[in-house]
Parts: C-alpha cells; structure tokens; sequence
C-alpha cells in the first residue's frame, strides 16, 4: 500500500486568493496610485468648478459695466441744451442767425456729436461761412464754436445802393457766392467786411465772377479816380461810375482789359472837363470818346 503511494502521488493542492500575498512594496505601490488618482480627480474636479465660476463671474461683470455704461450716458448732464452752445462769429453773422443750423444737435448726447458733420451742414447752409471750429466740453458739459467767414470783394444790388437798400449777393475770392435775401444783414453791417466793390445788376442770375479781373482793374487806383460802383445789367453795355464821371466799357470781351488800362493815363484829362462830359467811351481800341453833355435849354420868357 505504501508502494502505491509512493508510485502514484496525489496532486498537490490548490491555494487559494487569500493564502498567495503579494508582495509588501507591490502594496504600497498600488495604495500610492490610488491616493495619486484620487488627488487628480479631486484637482480637475476644483479647476472645472473654478473656471465655471471664473466666467459665470465674468459675464455678470460685462452685464453690470453694460447696464451701468448705458445709465451714465442717459444721464441728463450729457445732453446738449441751446444754453450749452457758445457761438461765435468774427463779421457778418450774429449767433442768432446761426443758432437755427445747430437745431439737430440739440438734446444730443455731446460724445454722439460729430463736429465734422456740424461744419458741413453749416457750409452748405450758408456759403458765407469759411471754417467752422468746434469744442466739445465734457466738465460742464457744452460746445464753443466759432465760425469764420469768407472774404469778400464785392456786393450786388438791384440798383444804385443807398443806406436803406438791402444788398442782394455777397462776392467772394472762392467763387462763391452768398444770397442775403434769408441772412436779413442790415446794410450798416456790410461796414465791417473792408471796402468790397458794389455791382448793381437788375438780374441775380449773371456770372458775377466773370466780372472781377475787369473790376479789380478799375479799382486798383482810387486816388486818381474812386470807383463807386459798377452797372452789369446788360452784358454788352457795361458802365463803371466814378467820383464825378462814368465809363462805358462795352463788352467784356478779349480786349476789355487793354481798353481799359487806358483808362487812368486820361484821368487828369477828365478832371479838366469833368463838369461838361457825359461820361468816358472805352468801347473801342483806337480811340477814347468823351461824350459831351446836352446843352441847358434855358425856359423862355412867358
């Protein structure tokens, strides 16, 4: 029986889970990585929390400086009044008549105002105004603006100019001009933009700039012979009016300015006669004309 056993030997036995242990360190190990993991969890868990926070933190920022931005500008002290405007003009123009071109600027917030547009709103308004400056003030709130004026060289009326006639058109060097019929000017006013030559014309609808070389030339020498004004109605008969004498020019064609450079070698001439001559004829190239006066007809005894 014994050799039995001894031939054949029983198979050893099956250990279980719990009778084969690991290792030590392998134990520690895997309790390291498991501390590990749970720490990066809970890490990526506070980082997601915190970003979340971060921009939900953010946007009710950006809602709050939204709401307030749009409250402070509403406020009233932004807004422009007509007491708010300082206007100021250096000739012709009153602040009351330019007053009326700011009227779509008025109860405007003052940073929606573009003084870029003000300026060419007023030009085209008015052909008067040259440059327009303007100042925005945010503490007090107001504008400061000044409106300088173009030059001008002359000044039509519908027939020899007196104290009380309104002057139609002003001239300026630009080749524009201005229609006074809507400025109302007083004709006093016209004092302050120098000694601009007057033009009488019957028809506001002539090139009056054509005319300027020609008057420039006629009133280059007033102390020879002062021009007093200058009749265009018709453009093939213009005359000049002098202190105490007239002139026909004619046409203002390619002679014009030949003929009329002729003018103030003659004048000591004129002064000579000037009691007995009409006026002075520069129509032609060759010659000079003096028209003589009619004679008086004196009344007959009854």
């Amino acid at each position: 029986m014994d050799n039995l056993v001894s031939l054949f030997p029983l198979p050893p036995k099956n250990n279980s889970a719990e009778d084969i242990q690991p290792p030590v360190h392998e134990l520690k190990a895997r309790k390291r990585q498991e501390v590990f993991l749970q720490k990066r969890r809970a890490t990526k868990k506070r980082r997601v929390f915190y970003n979340r926070l971060k921009i939900l933190l953010r946007l009710l920022f950006c809602a709050v400086l939204t709401i307030g931005v749009y409250v402070v500008g509403r406020l009233p002290v932004w807004f422009v009044s007509p007491s708010q405007v300082s206007i100021q003009a250096n000739q012709l123009l009153s602040p009351q008549q330019l007053q009326p071109l700011l009227t779509p600027i008025i109860h405007q917030p003052i940073y929606l105002i573009n003084p870029v547009e003000i300026e060419k709103s007023m030009k085209r308004q008015i052909a008067l105004i040259d440059h327009v400056y303007i100042r925005r003030h945010l503490f007090p709130t107001g504008l400061t603006i000044s409106v300088t004026e173009k030059p001008v060289w002359g000044v039509v009326y519908s027939q020899p100019p007196s104290s009380t006639l309104q002057p139609l058109n002003l001239l300026h060097w630009d080749g524009t001009q201005t229609d006074l019929t809507h400025l109302n000017l007083p004709p006093a006013t016209l004092t302050k933009v120098g000694h601009p030559v007057v033009l009488v014309s019957s028809n506001n609808n002539v090139l009056f700039n054509q005319y300027r070389d020609i008057i420039t030339l006629l009133n280059s020498n007033p102390r020879l012979a002062r021009l007093q004004y200058v009749d265009v109605s018709d453009s093939n008969d213009l005359k000049a009016y002098f202190d105490g004498f007239m002139v026909k020019m004619g046409q203002p064609n390619k002679t014009v300015m030949t003929r009329l450079s002729r003018l103030f070698k003659i004048i000591p001439e004129i002064r000579n006669y000037q009691q007995s001559i009409q006026w002075v004829d520069l129509r032609w190239e060759q010659q000079i004309i003096f028209k003589r006066k009619p004679p008086k007809t004196e009344d007959l005894p009854r």
